[in-house]
């Protein structure tokens, strides 16, 4: 499939030819992953297509989400994407670095697949560059602006290379944030982890089951495992 085609998922289509970076499997795991339970408002951080801002609204039937990207092209791209969903009247997209976000009101959660390559050869493209490199949203700078508008009782919730997660801990900590929930993901159960969902919020829960593992594949083959099944089934076609 050309990789510009608009893609279709179960009850939403997506255009993403004017976005840097394509739909990929961290943007479905975090957009099937994220707990919003009680949550009225979101904010999606560098929202690209718009697909994570997509799933939530599919997931939560009264949630009002406004997306953010400091790409032009990707903001235009989701706008047109939330204007052909089912869902436009509850989902918005500003233009805007985060770091330069205000709003009238805070909202309830934050969720982000942010740019986190640090030490990589930098893209061919400026847009492409940003989007994948977190010269743009370092992480002190995503934890200190969610503190900023997040309600007290509201929760961040992101997508990162597992090697990275010492660091995201030490400047969670730093901006007063707990864990929640951390979801570690593999390939199968033999491949090294790749990915860690984690959630954040103000309470410290305490809480020693905070750890999970996730994993795409089955073991003996290249079958998507019953966890992936079980996550993603309401949105791609052909599980």
């Amino acid at each position: 499939m050309n990789k510009y085609k608009t893609f279709k998922f179960k009850q939403f289509e997506i255009g993403q030819e004017k976005c840097a970076m394509k739909i990929g499997t961290d943007g479905m795991l975090l957009g099937a992953w994220a707990d919003l339970s009680g949550c009225n408002t979101m904010l999606d951080i560098g929202t690209g297509s718009g697909l994570i801002s997509l799933m939530c609204a599919q997931r939560y039937s009264e949630l009002k989400i406004i997306g953010i990207d400091i790409d032009l092209g990707a903001s235009e791209q989701a706008e047109e994407n939330f204007k052909n969903s089912p869902w436009k009247e509850r989902l918005s997209v500003k233009h805007i670095d985060f770091s330069e976000l205000t709003l009238d009101t805070k909202v309830d959660a934050v969720v982000s697949n942010p740019p986190f390559f640090k030490d990589s050869y930098k893209a061919n493209t400026d847009e492409r560059t940003k989007a994948r490199h977190s010269d743009h949203l370092t992480l002190e700078s995503l934890f200190h602006s969610s503190a900023k508008i997040l309600n007290k009782g509201g929760k961040l919730i992101l997508i990162y290379p597992f090697d990275q997660v010492e660091d995201i801990y030490n400047v969670a900590s730093e901006n007063s944030f707990y864990i929640a929930k951390h979801c570690e993901v593999a390939h199968n159960i033999k491949k090294p982890v790749k990915r860690v969902l984690l959630e954040f919020c103000y309470q410290n829960l305490n809480d020693e089951n905070i750890v999970s593992k996730l994993y795409l594949k089955e073991n003996n083959s290249n079958d998507f495992s019953e966890q992936y099944i079980a996550l993603t089934n309401k949105f791609h076609p052909f599980l």
